[in-house]
């Protein structure tokens, strides 16, 4: 299992460090792990201090050989409210790779 937290901070000012435009952090985690030495899962999290966005990618992969893989994952954006956190959107998606020689 590896887990990592990251965060990143952006800022813009019209002159040197007077008149702020924008400032904003990003916060970041990132989780793997391996069940088998074919299948894992990831998840990554991101939040947005500016939007109050909360941003799920989880990720599913079976390795059957080195060049066939199955992936099942998703995007899921959400919105932070002090009183709820509210869905925004999201994604599903199923991945097949397969490397076949012409």
């Amino acid at each position: 299992m590896q887990i990592e937290f990251s965060g990143s901070r952006y800022y813009l000012y019209k002159t040197p460090w007077k008149d702020e435009i924008y400032d904003v952090s990003t916060i970041r985690n990132e989780i793997l792990y391996q069940f088998t030495h074919h299948l894992s899962f990831r998840i990554i999290t991101d939040y947005y201090t500016q939007t109050k966005k909360l941003s799920f990618y989880p990720l599913l992969s079976y390795e059957l050989n080195p060049f066939t893989l199955f992936y099942l994952g998703a995007n899921i954006n959400t919105i932070k409210y002090p009183e709820k956190i509210e869905t925004q959107d999201h994604q599903i998606f199923l991945k097949f790779q397969y490397w076949f020689k012409l």
